[in-house]
């Protein structure tokens, strides 16, 4: 099997090269600005300068990176700089605060949400603070649990099913130009029964095709 993987690299080494190339540039480009911005971010919170440090902690968080990077580190330290100006009773700046981890767990999202248990505490944060503001009748504009639910209400499609439906695709795709391949002699001809063959072949992802484009 190794083997088989070796000649396979050895094969397409000037294809694989290049892609490496790309790959290993965007996540040093991830990971140095996410660096950056967390450095700027904890400096500011230092300097009192909390608008700014919310914004560079927002933008160290959205330089993501699964299992590396300074994604972890910039949520938490949102996070904490959140519950602290809710105690300090500075309920604008700490809404905008847990605005800003709701945003960049949200923007980040991929076949799953990272820091989902965050979430919850951020929209938890915003449903409370919002709920303060009150309506002519004394009560809140807004109830924590009535927010609660809409800011946990996900409307975008499941990115399993969306992911199954890109895959099928090409495999549709890919199946089709196999056939016209196959069934297409050296003279132009074409082999009408092998490519019957293959288009019946091509019909299965297809419809498992338009079934994920259906339940994403």
């Amino acid at each position: 099997m190794m083997d088989r993987i070796l000649r396979f690299v050895y094969r397409f080494r000037w294809s694989l090269i290049p892609a490496f190339v790309v790959l290993a540039a965007v996540v040093f480009r991830v990971l140095w600005s996410g660096y950056a911005d967390l450095s700027v971010a904890e400096q500011s919170r230092e300097a009192g300068l909390h608008g700014t440090a919310i914004d560079y902690y927002g933008r160290a968080s959205r330089w993501y990176c699964p299992r590396i990077g300074a994604h972890n580190a910039a949520r938490d330290g949102l996070m904490k700089l959140c519950w602290d100006l809710e105690r300090r009773g500075d309920d604008e700046m700490a809404l905008r605060c847990f605005r800003e981890v709701r945003g960049a767990i949200l923007s980040t999202r991929w076949l799953w949400t990272a820091n989902k248990d965050m979430l919850g505490s951020a929209n938890g944060g915003i449903a409370r603070i919002v709920a303060m503001e009150k309506g002519p009748d004394g009560e809140p504009v807004l109830p924590v649990d009535r927010h609660m639910e809409l800011l946990e209400r996900d409307m975008t499609p499941n990115p399993w099913l969306s992911a199954a439906a890109v895959i099928l695709f090409f495999a549709w795709v890919g199946v089709v130009a196999l056939g016209v391949w196959r069934a297409t002699t050296r003279e132009g001809r074409v082999q009408w029964m092998s490519f019957a063959r293959y288009l019946g072949l091509a019909a299965i992802p297809f419809m498992l095709w338009l079934v994920a484009l259906r339940l994403a």
